[in-house]
């Protein structure tokens, strides 16, 4: 859920007769970009199965009963709300999702983020931006889906610089769903492995970054290994861009 739609929705619920002119005023928002933002949200109620807003023939806006319960019950709201990402972090699930399998369908991108795919197809388009920072490609096959080429190194830093941008990579429940082919109790002994092999201790930052990218860079690795890839860290890692590429 990005900032616009929580204002609106606060407004709606401090003074549910509010009509559509007055709203505008109050937000400093166009009619466009309101009823924009309502219908972006509704899509995403749909795929959650919470009924939508709607407004009436007298112009009122209808406010469901659970979308007021997400807005005015504090533990609800913080666990319901954070359930949607904003657009930034949609977009952010997106390109880790590309970075971290082979081929990807407009299905499988549909799915893991619960939006329609008009949302999916404007967010490839920015995606396409990003990854092109990196020297990267995003290719489309239509029989495989959509791809990230080119060096696996960029990749990774892509992956890297993604998880210490966003904080939606700390939950668990996320890293999970890119990851499900990873144990935890795999990536601790790892990561103790390390610090055995190399003499050293993480530091207890150090050791949550590891926590959450390990796992990514490990279904990335078991993606290509499982299709025969020789070459997996083919290119020169001092040719990767550092996290400033992200802005």
């Amino acid at each position: 859920m990005n900032e616009r739609i929580r204002k609106i929705l606060t407004t709606l619920t401090k003074k549910p007769e509010i009509k559509m002119a007055e709203l505008t005023r109050e937000l400093g928002l166009t009619r466009r970009q309101i009823n924009y933002a309502i219908n972006q949200f509704n899509s995403e109620l749909i795929t959650q199965n919470i009924p939508c807003i709607e407004r009436n023939h007298a112009g009122d806006f209808i406010v469901p009963f659970e979308v007021l319960q997400m807005i005015s019950a504090p533990k609800r709201q913080t666990a319901q709300m954070n359930t949607i990402p904003s657009d930034d972090e949609r977009r952010a699930l997106l390109t880790m999702f590309l970075a971290t399998n082979e081929y990807v369908s407009m299905d499988h991108l549909s799915d893991f983020l619960a939006v329609g795919k008009t949302t999916v197809a404007e967010d490839l388009k920015k995606t396409d931006q990003l990854v092109h920072k990196y020297y990267l490609s995003l290719k489309y096959d239509r029989f495989n889906g959509y791809q990230l080429e080119n060096s696996e190194h960029k990749i990774m830093q892509l992956i890297s610089d993604l998880v210490k941008r966003y904080p939606i990579f700390k939950r668990d429940e996320i890293i999970e769903q890119l990851s499900p082919d990873v144990s935890k109790e795999k990536v601790i002994h790892l990561i103790h492995n390390m610090e055995q092999m190399l003499h050293l201790s993480y530091s207890d930052e150090s050791l949550e970054y590891l926590k959450t990218t390990l796992p990514l860079f490990l279904v990335r690795g078991l993606g290509k290994t499982k299709q025969g890839t020789k070459d997996f860290f083919e290119g020169n890692v001092r040719d990767t861009p550092g996290q400033a590429t992200l802005d």
